[in-house]
């Protein structure tokens, strides 16, 4: 696959190069002629974006992912939770695995999410992916169980930290803890299918050694979420944390945009920084990737970078990207809710539909969204 510019000068990521000419009728050695640019672009190649790109099964090998997933499940406080991955055009056409993974689950009033995507360069990234987001989200149903969050009087008693970089309140230290042991847990998630791998041959075929904690590695975002009543109003608790690429967003009931991590690069330009960096087990370095927010909220949504990137940049894409899940009727907001919807089929069966279907120029990546989402007024 080759570039090709369109009449701007810029590149059509999405087509082959095409030697089109036409040559002068009745003259065998006459010059080729070529057509002009603009007419093929929009006539052909245009009209027809994905026709360049094979659609291949998943080549057989070991940990063989699904090439799609989807799903959603019951969770408190008149809240919906649904989630979808597929497979990205390059992994379609190489015939590869996703290397995407995500997890939800409830405990309580609290909602847990993890999503993941395994580094691109190493080759067992999928495993990686699927293991840290089990086993945070595990960690983190076993520690919340016994967290309450205590009663307050404003939204600005939730932001405090003392000398010691530390929530001064006991429920918001519980809660970053719970955060930190399931990034742990992720992390020793990673040596475990490191040391379940040793010495089998067809690991040592694929990597040419045995399997290395670096062979899995992978990103991970985390958040959790509860709500509470302040001042007769219902208001959303999220305490998130970040460890590479991808995008935590949310969208109040104001339409305003809320940032909830901040996406991080490695040493060098698109190397991202994966759990297993050495820098990630030090408690200050994950404080510092910890974001928390008291919102009145319509919608949480965590996604890898095969999305945030076609939403780029994320003020006001992610906006846009709430605005496109409206549009697609996987959200329905009570406003719109005399509108015809079609019942028949889920919203993360519309999710996984939309998200394998939509095009945007130049992208390439897998697809992950998992979305917390209210459709009734607060």
């Amino acid at each position: 696959m080759t570039n090709t510019k369109n009449p701007s000068g810029e590149p059509l990521d999405d087509v082959c190069n095409i030697d089109v000419a036409f040559q002068i009728a009745g003259n065998s050695d006459a010059e080729k002629i070529p057509l002009p640019a603009p007419d093929i672009l929009s006539t052909e190649l245009l009209a027809s974006p994905k026709s360049s790109w094979q659609d291949l099964p998943v080549v057989d090998g070991p940990d063989k992912h699904e090439e799609y997933f989807q799903k959603g499940i019951p969770v408190p406080n008149q809240l919906k939770l649904i989630g979808a991955r597929v497979r990205g055009k390059s992994h379609k056409h190489t015939g590869i695995n996703c290397d995407d993974w995500f997890e939800f689950d409830t405990t309580r009033d609290w909602v847990i999410i993890a999503v993941a995507d395994g580094v691109g360069s190493r080759k067992l990234s999928r495993v990686g992916a699927k293991e840290a987001c089990r086993s945070a989200v595990r960690s983190l149903k076993e520690d919340l169980q016994h967290v309450t969050l205590s009663e307050r009087t404003s939204r600005k008693q939730f932001r405090g930290r003392g000398k010691d970089g530390e929530f001064s309140d006991t429920d918001m230290n519980q809660v970053e803890q719970a955060l930190f042991h399931a990034v742990e847990a992720a992390y020793h998630a990673l040596e475990v299918a490191r040391d379940s791998r040793q010495d089998i041959q067809e690991y040592i075929d694929l990597l040419g050694k045995n399997p290395q904690v670096s062979d899995f590695s992978t990103t991970l975002l985390l958040a959790v979420h509860n709500c509470f009543l302040l001042e007769g109003k219902t208001y959303d608790f999220i305490m998130s944390l970040q460890i590479g690429d991808g995008i935590i967003a949310a969208v109040n009931v104001d339409n305003k945009l809320v940032m909830l991590g901040k996406p991080d690069d490695g040493e060098f330009a698109g190397q991202t920084i994966p759990i297993n960096n050495p820098k990630i087990r030090d408690d200050k370095e994950k404080r510092r990737r910890v974001f928390t927010s008291v919102q009145r909220l319509k919608a949480v949504m965590l996604m890898t970078d095969g999305v945030a990137d076609d939403y780029f940049p994320n003020d006001p894409g992610m906006l846009r990207l709430y605005e496109d899940l409206v549009k697609e009727n996987i959200i329905v907001p009570a406003s719109n809710k005399d509108q015809a919807v079609d019942q028949a089929i889920s919203k993360q069966e519309k999710l996984i539909k939309w998200l394998d279907s939509y095009y945007v120029k130049g992208s390439f990546d897998d697809r992950t969204l998992v979305i917390l989402y209210r459709e009734e007024n607060i």
